[in-house]
């Protein structure tokens, strides 16, 4: 009697582990229409949806940087005084050069009509590490040219 309890035992579970795994197999041919619930589709890119700051994206083209750059220079360039880090004791000769650049900052930031801070080419400066912070009195460009 025991004999036959195990072999039934035995034939229903491997009925029960085929059916689970047929069962299991044919659910997985059918597509899931749930599956792509939270899937958008999207439209494309809508440029004024992000605007760029300088508006350098115009109906997806890209304008040239450096023309908005000198134009805006130019048109600020009657009111916008120069402060360049030179004028305020910087050598770049391996000596620390911070205080220099401390003190073109606050000129540049006290400015009324704006200022450009400016950093000249082709110099290597010996800085401790600086916090450039405002607010300033108007608005303001810096410049850094690297070498």
């Amino acid at each position: 009697m025991a004999a036959v309890q195990s072999h039934l035992l035995i034939n229903i579970s491997t009925f029960l582990i085929t059916f689970f795994f047929i069962f299991s197999c044919s659910n997985t041919l059918e597509e899931d229409p749930l599956h792509n619930i939270f899937i958008q589709e999207v439209g494309g890119y809508d440029p004024s949806t992000y605007p760029s700051y300088f508006t350098s994206i115009d109906n997806g083209r890209f304008q040239d940087l450096i023309k908005l750059q000198l134009d805006l220079q130019a048109a600020l360039s009657s009111s916008v005084i120069t402060v360049s880090v030179d004028d305020f004791g910087a050598k770049a000769d391996g000596t620390d050069d911070t205080q220099a650049f401390v003190k073109a900052w606050k000129a540049a930031c006290s400015a009324k009509l704006g200022a450009m801070f400016v950093v000249p080419k082709g110099k290597s400066y010996l800085l401790t590490p600086i916090k450039f912070s405002g607010p300033c009195e108007s608005n303001l460009i810096m410049q850094v040219r690297l070498i």
